[in-house]
Order: structure tokens, then sequence, then C-alpha cells
């Protein structure tokens, strides 16, 4: 089978879902013809095959916005030397869905997280941007794609109420990569000489990180970090950050006093460190990119790092 993936953003660019994407097209690829539509980025090749992946990136003045529209005359071309075509949410769904129905090909859209009648308190835009926004997504809605792939069963629900036909909705958690997890990986040297270098001797640690998009929810454990001090008076909570600067721009009226937002820098999300070793809670995901951590000024108090 021959497979195309429109997708705005794909690697190099850094995230949840180019991480899915990419592992998704590049397992396939084993034994399907795989491509990838998406748009072009700052100094990456127009067009490449990645691990078995054919690229395509499409001019869109590095904007994922243009790109709903500049790729529209290349979907077209690909969808027609394709069997499927698989796209998400949001801005690439329109061009894919376009493409699919002139081609005479099926189309299946990932459904991420439905944000319809949520715009103005996920992300705090103004009312008029908020508003622009849903319509938007609910015209994504209006086009009847052959399929529809939610990766929670809360976004599935979501989705239903807005009147898409069960029968085409399926819920398909995103993967977990097990291995890269696995501890034998990495040498313990390794990982007590982060602890040793973060100030976490014999702490507590509990870790999370990705990208500090709107709805990740980053504020919320930031908040909760000084409640869990008073309950485990030796805990760190060691948070890790694709976006440092913006992030700590966002949160600098609401950070707590007792937490210290210290620098972030990222790795490619094939790199792996020892950091996610140090932690002694147990992982909850994988598909997002791991990044190196800065520390701050040793402070005795939880501190976001």
């Amino acid at each position: 089978m021959k497979i195309l993936f429109v997708c705005e953003n794909y690697y190099p660019h850094l995230g949840g879902a180019e991480v899915l994407f990419k592992n998704l097209a590049e397992r396939l690829c084993k034994n399907h013809e795989v491509s990838i539509l998406t748009h072009h980025l700052k100094d990456t090749n127009k067009k490449e095959n990645l691990n078995g992946v054919d690229i395509h990136r499409v001019s869109s003045f590095f904007s994922r916005y243009v790109f709903t529209f500049s790729s529209l005359p290349k979907a077209i071309r690909l969808a027609r030397k394709h069997d499927l075509v698989q796209t998400t949410t949001f801005n690439a769904a329109f061009p894919a869905w376009v493409a699919a129905k002139i081609a005479g090909k099926p189309v299946v859209l990932t459904v991420h997280e439905v944000w319809a009648g949520k715009w103005k308190q996920v992300t705090g835009f103004s009312w008029f941007k908020s508003g622009i926004h849903d319509l938007l997504e609910r015209m994504i809605y209006f086009l009847p794609f052959d399929k529809y792939v939610c990766v929670s069963d809360a976004t599935r629900r979501d989705l239903l109420k807005l009147g898409i036909n069960k029968n085409k909705v399926e819920r398909v958690y995103n993967g977990l990569d097990y291995a890269f997890w696995n501890s034998s990986n990495f040498k313990e040297e390794e990982i007590e000489k982060i602890r040793k270098d973060l100030d976490l001797q014999d702490k507590f640690v509990y870790f999370s990180w990705g990208r500090s998009g709107s709805s990740k929810g980053f504020e919320y454990a930031i908040k909760a970090a000084k409640f869990i001090a008073e309950k485990i008076p030796n805990s760190v909570f060691l948070l890790m950050l694709g976006t440092p600067q913006k992030y700590k721009k966002k949160q600098t009226a609401q950070n707590p006093p007792k937490i210290n937002l210290g620098g972030v820098t990222s790795n490619p999300p094939t790199q792996q460190t020892p950091v996610q070793q140090i932690s002694d809670n147990k992982p909850v995901q994988s598909d997002v990119p791991t990044p190196t951590v800065t520390a701050p000024p040793e402070s005795p108090t939880p501190r976001a790092t």
C-alpha cells in the first residue's frame, strides 16, 4: 500500500505529534511505501528520504497557517499516486481532505484534542481570536472524513458531541516506546553525575517534560509543587521544556514564589540522555523529545528546571 501523511509540521520540528507521525511513518515504511507532505523549515531540503520515508516540503513562508493553502497543488499530485491519505488536526486537515476527494482516495483524520467551545478557556486568546479559531476548527469537522482516529476516549466523546458518525470514530492511543526508558541504556555513574550536577542527591525527584503549549497544563503542575513539598519536604520537581524563554515569560505573573524556573535546551528527539532515569516517579509518556537540563542556583525548595 502507498500511504501519504499530510502534516503541518514534521521532523526536525520538535513536538509530540511530530514524533508520533515520524515513528508511525518509519514503522509503516517497512512494509508499505510512505510519503510525508509538510511545510518547509529553514535549513531543510525540500525533498529527501529519511529512514525509508519520502519527505516533501512545501514553501509556506515558514508558516503552518500558510501551509493550509500552499500545500494544495502538491497534496493533490501526491494523493493521486497513493492509496490512502492520513492527516491530523488542525492546519493540514483541509488540504489533505481536498486532495483525497479530488484524487478519489480515502482520507483519515487523527484528532489529538477537540477545542471547539473551549478556545478561550484553553488558550487565553481574546474573545475575537478564540472565536475565529473555534469557527475554523468546526469547519474541519464539517468535512466528511472516511475515518477518525482519536488518541483518547475523552477526545472521542468530544468529537461525537459535534455530530460525527460514531461508526467512523476509533480510539487509538499514542504508542509508548518502552525501550526509551530502559535503564540498561544508561550507566549508573552517568545518572549519579546528573543528580550531583543538579544538586539532587538524596532528593525525591518527580519529573515531566515536553513542549510548553497552551493546553499542556505545566502551569498547574508548577502550582502544585509547593503543596507536594509540604507532604514530601525533600522533593524536587524536574521540568524540562523545549521553549523555555516563551514559557518563562508566560509564567512570570503566575509563578509561585517558591518555584524557580531554570534554563532548558533541547536535543534532537532521537538523542537520549540519562536525565529521564534520575526521577523517582514512573514514566507516563515517551513520544516527546528528550531535552537537556541546565539547573538554576541551589535552592532548598522545589524548583522547575
